[in-house]
């Protein structure tokens, strides 16, 4: 069975992800929809930065995770069996 892992938010990636949740407020807003309904959340700021943000962005990201991860068949995985 897996074990929950302790994801370590530094003070970086919390800046970051008010800077994105700043950009997703006013998105939202534009849209009629309140922010308010949709609080961020890490997973959702992670989805993101992987795919959206610069390489610094995704090596803290990473980073957070204080643990080796491996790519296996373009996905991230924590273990190097195969």
């Amino acid at each position: 069975m897996a074990q929950p892992q302790t994801i370590k938010i530094t003070d970086k990636i919390t800046r970051s992800m008010e800077a994105y949740r700043k950009v997703r407020d006013e998105v939202l807003l534009h849209k009629n929809v309140d922010p308010d309904d949709e609080p961020i959340s890490f997973l959702e700021y992670a989805k993101y930065a992987l795919f959206n943000g610069t390489v610094q962005e995704k090596r803290d990201i990473i980073l957070a995770f204080n643990k080796q991860l491996y790519i296996r068949n373009r996905s991230i995985v924590s273990s190097p069996s195969y």
